[in-house]
């Protein structure tokens, strides 16, 4: 059972809108390794624990901890976008090259997790497995033409 109080537990304002900043914390709260999935993460494994006491409270109490987490974070990108001007973004492209490729497609995600490099798997693939590669079994008889 989760109780909430109207009150953070720590509470910011930002000096002015930023957006760019903004899409920055998008990532920290709903990504891979994001607020949203650890919280998840720790209320999943203390459901999933068959032993009760202390060490289910404590994997309870930090998925609990986190989503406080994910609280302050979603208010702080709100406050962020919050009168936020368009063209901030187009000056964030021009002052770091680190925002112009994430504006431009770049895939954060290769460069913290991988090396710069795409991930193991290759990119990732639309439901089904992707464009008609062949990814199972023996492979494709050969077409005759």
């Amino acid at each position: 059972m989760f109780f909430h109080r109207q009150e953070l537990q720590f509470s910011a304002t930002p000096e002015k809108p930023d957006a760019v900043y903004a899409r920055k914390l998008q990532e920290v709260l709903g990504g891979q390794y994001g607020e949203i999935t650890v919280a998840m993460q720790y209320q999943f494994q203390a459901w999933n624990m068959h032993i009760p006491g202390k060490y289910r409270d404590l994997v309870f109490g930090i998925g609990a901890e986190e989503m406080g987490h994910v609280e302050m974070l979603a208010i702080m990108i709100a406050q962020l976008l919050e009168k936020s001007p368009l063209g901030i973004t187009e000056e964030a492209v021009q002052d770091d090259p680190t925002v112009a490729a994430v504006i431009g497609g770049t895939d954060v995600q290769h460069g913290i997790v991988a090396g710069g490099r795409g991930p193991p798997g290759g990119p990732p693939r639309p439901p089904g497995g992707g464009g008609g590669e062949h990814t199972r079994g023996a492979p494709p008889a050969p077409r005759s033409g």
